[in-house]
């Protein structure tokens, strides 16, 4: 597809036909916003146990796996969910894209998926994040301080930005400049 060219799906393609696992889905989304981990990871096999295919929630499966530092048993789900990217928006498919290279130590591959996230849809608060954390890794300390630039334009609320880009600043020497950064 063209960048901001938007699929017509009908919603079973992009998710689910089977509407028992649709709300298992729901249903386990629901358990992480209220902490509620092991509720939230019964719920989201349960959905990938009723469809296969559903990529949704085999990637918030890896999520919740990958949060509770269960590495192991959160790597095929995110395999599952790449093998049925297509059936996730764009901007999804992307994030999808990153952890995965990620956590197969493809970091350059990694990083340039997270950079063409941001050049598609510059204006995305979390695809900054994602690549910001990614520069960080790198210890690419004038890419991140852009990268946090950026977001503070997009979102001049996000205060404790001023202060990672004065620490930034200060960890490659640049005093009087992390300095006005700080006085900001």
């Amino acid at each position: 597809t063209q960048p901001g060219v938007v699929r017509d799906l009908p919603v079973g393609e992009l998710l689910s036909t089977e509407i028992a696992a649709v709300r298992a889905l729901v249903e386990g989304q629901t358990a992480l916003l209220h902490d509620d981990w092991a509720t939230a990871e019964r719920k989201l096999l349960r959905a990938t146990e009723l469809d296969a295919d559903f990529a949704f929630a085999h990637y918030g499966l890896y999520q919740v796996r990958a949060l509770r530092g269960e590495t192991q048993a959160a790597l095929p789900s995110l395999t599952a969910a790449m093998n049925n990217l297509w059936r996730m928006p764009e901007r999804m498919q992307f994030l999808v894209k990153v952890e995965h290279f990620i956590a197969n130590r493809e970091m350059e591959k990694a990083y340039a998926v997270a950079r063409m996230m941001t050049e598609q849809y510059p204006d995305d608060l979390q695809g900054h994040a994602v690549r910001l954390q990614l520069q960080n890794m790198r210890n690419d300390t004038d890419a991140a301080i852009a990268t946090l630039r950026r977001v503070l334009e997009l979102d001049p609320q996000q205060h404790e930005y001023l202060l990672e880009i004065g620490r930034l600043q200060d960890s490659r020497g640049a005093y009087e400049e992390a300095l006005r950064t700080y006085s900001a």
